[in-house]
């Protein structure tokens, strides 16, 4: 689905370093995983916008608009993003109970 020389040139502009074919190939894999995952959830959310729409008396869009696709996005970085960080307290608090 995705070329591997755009996904080659991807990882060349971030390192110096030289990137192997299998790599590239795994880099692809993955991106492709996270891209059926993401669609997965944009249709979802255009659904369930579909849905809202009917119940107001209103057509059915049959074009998945930006807003979706932002809106998304933004929570499939976020979740990534909180799953990276792992159990983190809110604020710190000394053992005294005190800041």
């Amino acid at each position: 689905m995705i070329p591997l020389s755009s996904i080659r040139n991807a990882l060349k502009q971030n390192s110096d370093h030289h990137i192997t074919q299998e790599a590239v190939v795994r880099a692809k894999d993955f991106l492709e995983i996270m891209l059926r995952e993401f669609a997965t959830e944009v249709e979802r959310e255009f659904n369930e916008y579909n849905d809202s729409r009917r119940r107001q008396g209103l057509r059915k869009k049959k074009r998945i608009p930006a807003w979706i696709v932002r809106s998304v996005s933004t929570k499939f970085l976020n979740r990534i993003s909180d799953n990276d960080m792992g159990s983190q307290v809110e604020k710190s608090v000394s053992p005294g109970g005190e800041k």
